[in-house]
């Protein structure tokens, strides 16, 4: 029997080694088909103590002019999301004469914006919009009224700002042949 396996020693000493090497790789094969088949695990969450500060959106600075009835009326600096209550706080708050009625508090401001805070027994003053620009503003008189294009005639539609004779004329006859203007 020694002689059997002496004379088949490297035969059975390269098979040994095949079956060794197929194996290793066979379960090789199985571990890498395995982890490609499980799912990926979740990233691992910061916790508080580690997490990482996130950015804020970086919000510009308004400029708006408190007058009127204030404690410290002037220009202040406010968020991009003030509103009115926070301007007229950043002012020293209402004074003892403000009508604080005269404002809406809890709207938002824009930039550049004039807040006024009439006095109590006051006489209100309309404020012109800011839309409005200063030579609309000069060249309007009290006097102006209203004109309701659908009834006015040619003489009185000369009187609109920019309207002539021609102009009022073709509005005239528009209005005849297409009716009312809506």
């Amino acid at each position: 029997m020694l002689s059997i396996l002496e004379r088949y020693q490297k035969t059975i000493t390269i098979i040994a080694g095949l079956i060794f090497f197929l194996s290793a790789g066979i379960f090789t094969m199985i571990t890498t088909q395995k982890e490609q088949e499980a799912p990926a695990a979740p990233p691992a969450q910061p916790t508080a103590a580690h997490e990482a500060p996130k950015p804020t959106p970086s919000v510009p600075d308004w400029y708006v002019y408190v007058t009127g009835a204030v404690k410290r009326p002037g220009v202040y600096r406010v968020s991009a999301d003030a509103r009115i209550f926070q301007a007229i706080e950043s002012a020293g708050g209402f004074s003892e004469k403000a009508d604080d009625a005269s404002v809406n508090l809890a709207e938002l401001l824009i930039d550049g914006a004039h807040i006024h805070v009439e006095a109590r027994n006051a006489q209100k003053v309309s404020p012109t919009p800011p839309s409005v620009s200063s030579a609309l503003r000069a060249s309007a008189t009290p006097a102006q009224t209203a004109i309701n294009i659908n009834r006015a005639t040619a003489k009185e539609l000369e009187q609109l700002n920019g309207v002539g004779s021609a102009i009022a004329k073709r509005i005239v006859e528009y209005r005849e042949q297409h009716g009312a203007f809506t």
